[in-house]
């Protein structure tokens, strides 16, 4: 199911871009070769009632830019949801953290309180991949740290294309400082 939402969120992403620039290609071909258009926008609107051609690809463009955005939020929920179920005590056999297998129930439960990435990212050079390995499969996550603050970390799953691309939420833990080197650490604001 997220593999095939993943897909149909980069093909919608696609079509509008390419929908997009037909339109305004198309509009720019109308206005330049009429000789009555002297740059008027109302002319082009006009021109486009009577072309058909032109409503079809603004519509086209209209409509896959919103179900683009509307699939990719809700892809972003639904890796959340996964993350969340995936963390939990039934699902975990092991958790590999940068490729070093490793037992923390605390960080699982930091991590399983992922919530929605709604503020500004700017993630420092700090990198910490983590598997969470099941009976049956795994899940790869990659967490980048905030840069002022060591407990805060933005939440990347590398098994889809969108979400590699964008963050999908947020976590805060203090469980991951040991993987991270000590002259960064010591370089932050001390926690309140």
């Amino acid at each position: 199911m997220l593999n095939l939402l993943d897909t149909i969120s980069h093909l919608l992403g696609y079509l509008f871009f390419i929908s997009f620039t037909i339109f305004w290609v198309y509009a720019v071909i109308i206005i330049g070769h009429s000789p009555n258009a002297n740059g008027e926008f109302f002319f082009f609107i006009r021109m486009l009632k009577k072309l058909k051609f032109g409503v079809f690809f603004a519509t086209f463009a209209l409509m896959s830019f919103i179900l683009s955005c509307s699939t990719s939020l809700i892809f972003e929920k639904l890796i959340r949801e996964e993350i969340r179920e995936k963390a939990s005590p039934h699902f975990i056999k092991s958790i590999l953290i940068n490729g070093e297998l490793a037992k923390n129930d605390s960080l699982l439960m930091d991590i399983s309180n992922i919530w929605h990435p709604n503020t500004k990212r700017k993630p420092s050079s700090i990198e910490i991949n983590l598997t969470l390995i099941g009976s049956q499969d795994s899940l790869p996550i990659r967490l980048e740290r905030y840069e002022y603050d060591s407990t805060l970390y933005w939440v990347y799953c590398p098994n889809f294309e969108t979400s590699d691309l964008n963050c999908v939420g947020r976590v805060r833990t203090k469980h991951l400082n040991i993987y991270q080197p000590e002259h960064l650490l010591k370089a932050l604001p001390s926690e309140k």
